[in-house]
């Protein structure tokens, strides 16, 4: 499912960043090309540029190869090239910020036991109908997956991280509740038969 949101598949969901050049590596491909703290890319590789997710996505397509490069330096437009490494690294900090405002709205204890509660049964029930849809053949069974898969799909970000671990927690609880022999809910079957 993942990769009906997002091709790169080690992230999951991320919000719209824009950004500018920050500090510069010395002697890296971005400092070579001339770049210079608050430069920002408008161009890479004939591809415009205006958020970080759109950059990072070409710059994974061209490791190893001379990408032409448009910088606006204050207003003005700067061309020029970068030899990209083969590891897809520019070697710049790239300062962002997203691109709407953000508030934060602490919930009250009651509020945030009931919204837990219903994104965990949520999480359960989406899982019913996606493995519904791949019986279906709705949905390509590449979009499941085993333990490498899933560990795949874990971001480096820990509140991403601790949310995919709950959403896998309950569908493991759900499964082990299935009245199957050798799980629980078989266990509990056979003695309630008893």
């Amino acid at each position: 499912m993942v990769g009906k949101i997002d091709p790169r598949k080690e992230y999951f969901i991320t919000p719209m960043l824009l950004f500018s050049v920050g500090e510069v590596v010395s002697s890296s491909p971005a400092a070579k090309a001339g770049m210079q703290r608050g430069d920002k890319i408008i161009a890479f590789n004939g591809q415009k540029i205006q958020y970080y997710h759109e950059f990072d996505f070409e710059k994974r397509k061209l490791k190893g190869k001379k990408v032409a490069m448009v910088l606006d330096r204050a207003g003005k437009r700067i061309e020029t090239n970068v030899q990209m490494d083969t590891t897809g690294v520019l070697g710049f900090q790239a300062n962002t910020k997203v691109d709407f405002q953000t508030s934060k709205n602490y919930p009250s204890i009651t509020n945030a036991l009931n919204e837990g509660t219903n994104n965990a049964f949520s999480s359960v029930f989406y899982n019913i109908q996606g493995m519904g849809k791949v019986v279906k053949r709705e949905v390509s069974v590449d979009a499941v997956a085993g333990p490498l898969g899933m560990w795949k799909i874990f971001p480096p970000d820990w509140s991403k991280f601790w949310l995919i671990t709950a959403t896998l927690s309950m569908w493991l609880a759900f499964i082990n509740i299935l009245p199957i022999p050798a799980l629980d809910g078989g266990h509990a079957t056979f003695l309630l038969m008893e």
